[in-house]
């Protein structure tokens, strides 16, 4: 009876392992987000919208400096909010890599989770949120403990990579910085 015990825990023993080496010849699939808050935004006069400004002369340089900096990342996708200030940094890079940059409202963030995890899986997409909706999207693509974003700080760029095997995900972030 033992000895029957001993040979049925090595086949299963045997099973497993071939499972998890068969696992790990799975393709891999990654999907990178690179996540930024808009630029350096205009100071709000009378008459504006205290909502909605566009983006400061130092604002539309840190744009340019963003579209210089992702020339060769092989985008498929620019998602921006619908606020000027996103969309206008957003433009330059959208244009210079001849894609129409999507508008999904800062308010719906669901609704961007779920395009980036189903619509652009296994791509690379910018996205340009607000210093408070960039660190909830990392949270929501399963980082954990994301950075805060300084109501004074422009210049943040974080790659977040989330590797996808089967239903089993791993994320990573780097954080760098652009612009002067």
């Amino acid at each position: 009876m033992k000895r029957q015990n001993r040979q049925a825990l090595a086949i299963i023993a045997l099973s497993l392992g071939t499972i998890a080496f068969t696992l790990t010849l799975l393709p891999r699939e990654v999907t990178t987000v690179i996540l930024v808050r808009h630029a350096e935004k205009a100071t709000v006069v009378a008459g504006d919208s205290a909502d909605d400004p566009g983006l400061t002369a130092e604002g539309a340089q840190r744009a340019a400096a963003l579209a210089t900096m992702l020339a060769d990342t092989g985008l498929d996708a620019v998602i921006s909010s619908q606020y000027q200030r996103t969309m206008q940094t957003a433009g330059p890079v959208a244009e210079a890599l001849g894609l129409t940059p999507v508008t999904i409202p800062a308010q719906d963030q669901a609704a961007l989770i779920e395009a980036i995890m189903s619509d652009y899986r296994g791509q690379t997409v910018l996205i340009v949120g607000h210093s408070n909706t960039v660190p909830s999207i990392m949270a929501d693509l399963g980082l954990e403990d994301p950075p805060a974003i300084a109501e004074g700080d422009y210049g943040d760029l974080f790659i977040v990579t989330v590797y996808t095997r089967l239903l089993v995900s791993r994320i990573a972030m780097t954080r760098l910085r652009y612009g002067e």
